[in-house]
């Protein structure tokens, strides 16, 4: 025989007991306790079982998790790379060689190549004083750049000896009337002799030739691009004029006498 404890007081008592002889419970028999350790078992391996498939199954969520989160994550580290890399390559000085367009551009042109002498640089900066003072292109109907080109010649004699005669060939702006296409060409002339001259960076310019070209329609109809003037003027008389007081009339008469003026037939009245 052996002993029990009452489920009601706690008192040991006989496992055959059928009630207890303190509190008077009935108790439950051999067989119904068997059953009882029995059920209990199970729902304590049952419990442990559910508590292993939740661990089993939340590693497997953490493992497809990460593997999502990876990827993700080295696409943004690479985007942030490339990023860099776009605005650090904007930062950076610019590449000596340049593009031209051949297409709009004329065979003789000197501002694209290799800007590594100084009079190479100085083509550039001539070309930043053109683009800066009408702009990169032109009014024309199509994609047309302002400068057609830039050349420099030594000047090896004279009072111009030891600096450069600049030709500047570019685009002049389309108007309404030839008088006003004439007289845009020459306001023109006065904002880039003027930028050109008054430019430190220009110093080695002696002489500016100025070229605008536009296009024309010959007797048959056939349109055509061509030079239409030709303005030359030297730094010894660029640095003695006023340029605010300097009016298309008043500049043109100036080139005519102390420089060299030539204008097409077609825009002359």
């Amino acid at each position: 025989m052996a002993l029990i404890k009452c489920k009601e007081c706690g008192r040991e008592i006989s496992s055959k007991a059928t009630s207890c002889p303190h509190c008077g419970a009935p108790q439950p028999s051999e067989k119904e306790r068997l059953s009882e350790l029995v059920k209990e078992q199970r729902t304590k391996t049952g419990y442990t079982e559910h508590k292993q498939r939740k661990r089993q199954e939340q590693a497997v969520n953490t493992k497809v998790l990460w593997g999502c989160l990876i990827p993700i994550i080295l696409i943004f580290i690479a985007g942030g790379y490339m990023c860099s890399r776009i605005f650090s390559t904007k930062d950076e000085a610019p590449v000596a060689r340049r593009s031209v367009d051949t297409s709009r551009t004329s065979p003789r042109t000197s501002v694209g190549g290799l800007y590594q002498t100084p009079a190479a640089t100085l083509e550039r900066v001539v070309e930043e004083v053109v683009i800066n003072s009408l702009g990169k292109n032109v009014n024309w109907e199509g994609d047309y750049q302002r400068v057609i080109g830039i050349t420099k010649t030594l000047q090896v004699a004279g009072v111009d000896k030891g600096g450069y005669l600049v030709k500047v060939e570019y685009r002049a702006s389309e108007n309404i009337t030839k008088g006003m296409m004439r007289s845009g060409i020459f306001f023109d002339a006065i904002k880039l002799m003027k930028g050109m001259f008054q430019n430190p960076r220009c110093s080695e310019v002696k002489i500016c030739m100025l070229m605008p070209h536009l296009k024309l329609v010959d007797q048959y109809g056939n349109e055509k691009e061509a030079q239409v003037a030709k303005i030359v003027l030297r730094r010894a008389v660029a640095d003695r004029i006023n340029w605010e007081n300097m009016y298309r009339e008043r500049f043109e008469n100036l080139v005519l006498t102390e420089g060299e003026l030539w204008v097409h037939p077609a825009l002359r009245s």
